[in-house]
């Protein structure tokens, strides 16, 4: 009974966030924001930007120019935190 009730909830789930999402495909070169922590408290983050695209790693990871006197970061950041 509850296997039954957490299938119907992941359903429902899934169809309320499939409504609200986009596929976005993103080629080297266009502009990007990201979405960064603040210099004052890492647990606030903020949309930064705008940095380019500059390589494709996989289907929805993209690897992202930063410059280093803006932000402290080193690592490849996924579609989620990007936003055309």
């Amino acid at each position: 009974m509850a296997k039954e009730e957490l299938a119907k909830v992941h359903v429902r789930n899934q169809k309320y966030y499939n409504k609200r999402t986009r596929d976005r495909k993103l080629q080297v070169g266009d502009s990007v924001l990201l979405l960064l922590p603040t210099e004052r408290n890492k647990l606030t983050v903020a949309w930064r930007g705008p940095y380019k695209v500059v390589g494709i790693v996989g289907d929805f990871d993209y690897r992202v120019d930063v410059s280093p006197d803006k932000v402290d970061i080193s690592h490849e950041h996924a579609e989620a935190v990007l936003s055309p």
